[in-house]
């Protein structure tokens, strides 16, 4: 590179530091004489021996031209290129400026407009034409605060950057728009800076934030009424406490006007303890929310329980500049849970109360999960009355006791139990462990105990009372059957009268009617040689011949046969009023019942048989009774036929291994299920109850039996029938012995 174009370059890269100052042309000067020392210098030496002064001088001449004409080009181009950028970097600032969604205004020292862009004429609503050459302070600005109120002449914006030489950010404020309306304007501004760092005006971007400022407001007044018509007392204070703000509800909560409350200080120290306090005053230093419930006591000295709340108030930079305190009056909550905590109490009384008297009661008490029959507890009482633990009892469960037959029915019905929807049973036949039959009361109702809702079931053994009741109602059904009998022995009487007279008449008669046929047929023989056949009372003499004794013989044997029939009927109805015990012989009794239900027998079966046992010791009892009984079981015999087909065997014998004489009535007849079977004896329980039954005649033979020490028991299988064992204890017959024990015990006449 020649030595030219080596200093161009110097200048062209350094042009900002040489060529770009206000002192050009003194440098350019100082170059030259730079340049013209060196030249002289080589010249004196290299020159001036060999040329002369001439030549010398035109070579200077030409040399420094040379110098100067290239510095001063390097110059010129130099300047040329800066122009020319900087014009393109003004034109793009333009651009940029005319673009901008902002306004952008710039301002020189004195405060008055230089620039505006078309975003500036827009949002203020001034030509930029007019913009330009006002001041930012004009009156006709109309400036206020972001909150509306007019601001004054040191507090605008730009005065403090002119002022302060520091930009500002983000400043709203207020201004008129020259439509009469208001805008509200966010500012950025900065200074601007001359040569020797003075200021020598101010540049500012602002935005129209009139929409989005009507939108806070918006919110904010949204938010106003919503603090100032919450049910909760809101007040917010500084950092030392001192109230700033608190709606109306707080002056009601705390028994103090507004007006009062305002530049108060919060919480009253009489509010809360120290111990409260000091919490609350870590909370604040530590910038954390605090809550606490305590009793208060309003102006006017009223206590109340306040629930109150702290939370700081933070700016986006996270600085505490305030506290929110949330105050709400929880007085009645307070009297709820205080009341809450009685109720508690007094039901955990009640809880305990009820499970002492659950374990301690005498009662059989049960305990079953609602909506099931799960038992989920019983007490002793009822393991000792069923004679199972309680463990056996909750595993297990009504399986135990009830009868399958009535186990699921019995489920169903503690399943169903609900508050106000109980279950009531006056009358359940279960089984014990031991396999004794019990009967038993229920009553189940829903309760709620600590856990959850149970059914409590009362299980009351009426065993005792129930066979009261039954022998009650025996007595009562034997009197019953006892005046039957009486009226039945005074109309029987009356009838046997009745019967008796014209029978006596029939039974004289009879006799001398066949004395007389008797008398007359010797004569009658003589007519009919004579004369032959002849008629007699409508037939012929030889037919009535052989018909008139039997006749009359048949009259007087019928005669006989009804005495002895009334007969028998006054020996059944007659009251034995002294009810003395006497030897009777069974087979009699046993005769006496067949021959008094010989019609029943006869129309009901026809197959009938009787088989006594011979040489039967008599028993000690009352025949009357015992005829009752076989009668009875006789009676349940016959309607248990479905058909004539069917038969009923009657017989008696000697047990030789019990020295018992025994009365069995077998019939082939329809047969009774076991749960029939085991309810048979009960007084008043009958299969035939629709068809007039009275369920009695089984419990009258049973009171009987056991009066004459005696035992019935029934053995039966349904479709096949039924068969009733009557034994009763034999006279002077040792057990093991049989008949031939019989010794000279048995009374005489017997």
């Amino acid at each position: 590179m020649t030595r030219s174009g080596r200093w161009r370059s110097l200048f062209v890269e350094h042009g900002n530091g040489w060529l770009g100052e206000d002192r050009f042309p003194q440098k350019v000067a100082a170059v030259y004489v730079l340049c013209a020392t060196f030249f002289l210098a080589m010249a004196d030496r290299f020159f001036h021996p060999y040329f002369p002064a001439p030549v010398d001088d035109a070579v200077y001449i030409a040399c420094t031209a040379f110098i100067l004409y290239r510095i001063v080009r390097g110059g010129v181009k130099t300047l040329r290129a800066k122009e020319s950028a900087l014009r393109e970097s003004e034109d793009r600032l333009a651009r940029i400026l005319e673009t901008n969604a902002g306004g952008i205004v710039v301002l020189d020292a004195e405060g008055t407009i230089t620039f505006a862009n078309q975003a500036a004429e827009e949002i203020l609503g001034v030509e930029r034409s007019r913009l330009i050459g006002l001041r930012h302070d004009d009156p006709a600005w109309e400036m206020t605060g972001a909150d509306g109120a007019p601001i004054g002449h040191e507090e605008l914006p730009l005065l403090k950057v002119l002022a302060d030489r520091v930009p500002v950010y983000d400043v709203q404020f207020g201004a008129r728009h020259r439509n009469g309306s208001s805008v509200f304007l966010s500012v950025n501004a900065a200074p601007l800076l001359g040569s020797s760092n003075e200021i020598v005006g101010v540049v500012a971007s602002f935005t129209d934030i009139t929409a989005r400022k009507r939108v806070e407001d918006l919110k904010i007044r949204k938010l106003l009424l919503a603090v100032e018509q919450s049910p909760s007392a809101i007040v917010i204070t500084d950092l030392e406490g001192n109230v700033e703000f608190s709606n109306r509800r707080f002056s009601s909560l705390a028994g103090c006007t507004e007006k009062e409350s305002i530049g108060g200080n919060t919480p009253h120290p009489c509010m809360l303890s120290e111990a409260s306090l000091e919490e609350m005053r870590s909370a604040v230093r530590s910038g954390k929310a605090w809550h606490v419930e305590t009793a208060c006591r309003r102006k006017g000295d009223e206590a109340y329980w306040e629930s109150t709340t702290m939370t700081p108030i933070r700016t986006a930079e996270g600085e505490v500049t305030n506290f929110l305190w949330v105050h709400e009056d929880i007085t009645a909550r307070k009297k709820a849970e205080e009341e809450l905590h009685r109720s508690e109490a007094n039901y955990r009384a009640a809880q305990e109360k009820f499970h002492q008297i659950f374990e301690q009661s005498e009662e059989p008490l049960f305990l079953f999960r609602q909506g099931t029959s799960e038992v989920l507890d019983a007490n002793p009482a009822a393991a000792r009355l069923y004679g199972y633990s309680r463990e056996e009892l909750a595993r297990n469960g009504l399986s135990l006791f009830v009868p399958p037959a009535e186990l699921h029915g019995f489920q169903s019905a503690l399943a169903a139990v609900r508050t106000g929807a109980g279950l009531t049973l006056d009358c359940a036949r279960h089984r014990r462990k031991d396999g004794a039959r019990i009967a038993v009361s229920i009553r189940a109702n829903s309760v709620l105990t600590e856990e959850e809702a149970v059914v409590y079931g009362s299980f009351r053994d009426i065993t005792a009372r129930i066979r009261m009741e039954e022998e009650a109602r025996l007595q009562q059904a034997q009197l019953i059957h006892a005046n039957r009998m009486a009226s039945l022995g005074t109309i029987v009487s009356g009838v046997a009268h009745e019967v008796n007279n014209p029978n006596n008449l029939v039974m004289f008669n009879a006799p001398m009617i066949l004395s007389a046929w008797e008398d007359a047929a010797p004569v009658l023989d003589a007519y009919y040689r004579e004369n032959g056949e002849f008629s007699l009372g409508g037939l012929p003499y030889t037919e009535m011949r052989e018909v008139v004794p039997k006749l009359a013989t048949g009259i007087s044997d019928a005669s006989a046969r009804i005495k002895a029939i009334v007969w028998n009927l006054k020996d059944f109805a007659r009251q034995d009023i002294s009810r003395s015990q006497a030897p009777v012989r069974v087979n009699d009794a046993v005769r006496m019942a067949v021959t008094i239900l010989n019609h029943e027998i006869l129309r009901a079966t026809h197959c009938f048989e009787v088989a006594y046992g011979e040489d039967l010791p008599p028993v000690m009892g009352s025949a009357q009774q015992l005829e009752q009984v076989v009668i009875n079981l006789l009676n349940n015999a016959i309607q248990a036929l479905p058909s004539n087909q069917r038969g009923i065997r009657v017989s008696t014998r000697l047990v030789p291994e019990t020295g018992e004489v025994e009365v069995c009535v077998a019939d082939e007849g329809a047969g009774m299920s076991p749960e029939v079977l085991e309810r048979i004896k009960e007084p008043f329980f009958s299969t035939r109850l629709d068809s007039g039954g009275l369920g009695l005649g089984v419990s009258i033979c049973r009171s009987i039996v056991q009066e004459h020490r005696g035992t019935l028991e029934f053995e039966s299988e349904v479709g096949k029938g039924t068969r009733a064992v009557i034994r009763f204890p034999a006279i002077g017959v040792a057990i093991g012995t049989g008949a031939e024990a019989l010794a000279s015990k048995v009374p005489s006449g017997v």
